[in-house]
């Protein structure tokens, strides 16, 4: 819908934000929520001064992706955690002492992948088509008009699958998704993974970010 002519577009944003409002406000704080949200709000109604953007890119290995859902997720409803919040039959998440796919190998401390494994959420099974298609695949991300800032980590195998290499490479790979605007940086931290603001390098993660802040957008 968000491809129909106006009105009808800025109808079917104002739905499917409404919708992922809902989701949050029921309980699901996952990311997957909250980027559908500051991609839509920034491409369709405009009203930030900067968008962040970490763990994504529109080059993912779908084929993985694929494999994690179909072979590595449960309804949450028979996971032993999340099972006790009792929530909707179509939400899942990720099967026990399955979260090390979303680290890099070494770069993560035992004690934080125990903490998120005890402390991961759920998704609503739609949430997954919905993002892959609006935020990820689509063109949506043209519309944004304020400074956009790419921070992932380099070995992100999942979310950031082929053109993680070197910052110019991704830079060169992300820009044909973004207008002139959107003066489009991008920040890789070495030897992380898709949970970058986890890894042991997650201060250097932290310091592009705020540098790029007080940059673009000032104090």
């Amino acid at each position: 819908g968000l491809f129909l002519p106006q009105p009808l577009a800025t109808v079917a944003a104002v739905l499917m934000l409404l919708t992922q409002l809902y989701l949050v406000v029921s309980g699901n704080y996952a990311w997957l929520n909250w980027v559908t949200i500051v991609v839509m709000t920034a491409a369709t109604f405009r009203g930030v001064d900067g968008v962040i953007l970490t763990g994504m890119t529109h080059s993912m290995d779908l084929l993985a992706l694929t494999g994690i859902f179909v072979d590595g997720v449960r309804p949450a409803l028979l996971d032993p955690i999340l099972s006790k919040r009792g929530g909707d039959p179509g939400y899942v998440t990720t099967m026990p002492g399955t979260r090390g796919v979303f680290h890099y190998p070494g770069d993560v401390a035992p004690e934080i992948l125990a903490a998120d494994e005890a402390t991961k959420d759920q998704v609503p099974a739609t949430v997954v088509p919905d993002l892959l298609t609006l935020a990820f695949v689509g063109p949506l991300s043209t519309g944004i008009n304020v400074p956009v800032l790419i921070a992932n980590g380099s070995q992100d195998t999942l979310f950031c699958a082929y053109n993680c290499s070197s910052p110019t490479a991704l830079r060169t790979a992300e820009a044909p998704f973004f207008s002139q605007a959107a003066q489009l940086t991008v920040h890789l931290t070495p030897a992380a993974g898709h949970s970058v603001a986890l890894s042991e390098h997650a201060a250097e993660h932290r310091i592009a970010i705020r540098d790029w802040i007080r940059n673009r957008i000032g104090e």
